[in-house]
């Protein structure tokens, strides 16, 4: 069975302002501002034009945690099975499973080789 498994893309910045501007620049698009739980992010449109693929975060996480950009894969509306096979098959959860206000839960985790990706189970 195919799965899309990319739900989301946050990119870590230290001046949102610069950051902004370069991405805008970039692609030539228009970034849109929202409080998504504590944090204010700068959001990237999606191909359709009426979403969102992902953001640039400016939060005291991403700098204390220093792992980069975070993926969010897709966790098939089942983050609690995933986050159980995830330790099953010897990664490590870093952040238990959160609720984001309007956009579902996600939990973080480290996989066996690594790398810092996150789980996204839609509203």
């Amino acid at each position: 069975m195919a799965v899309e498994i990319v739900n989301w893309i946050e990119i870590p910045v230290q001046n949102m302002t610069r950051a902004k501007a370069f991405y805008e620049n970039v692609f030539q698009f228009k970034t849109v501002d929202l409080t998504i739980g504590n944090n204010i992010c700068t959001c990237l449109p999606d191909t359709s034009g009426e979403g969102f693929c992902g953001a640039l975060v400016e939060c005291d996480t991403a700098k204390e945690q220093n792992f980069g950009s975070l993926l969010y894969l897709n966790a098939n509306g089942d983050v609690d099975a995933i986050l159980t096979r995830v330790k099953s098959g010897g990664g490590h959860i870093i952040t238990d499973k959160k609720q984001t206000p309007g956009a579902g839960c996600f939990a973080i985790f480290k996989d066996t080789e690594g790398n810092v990706l996150a789980f996204q189970e839609g509203k």
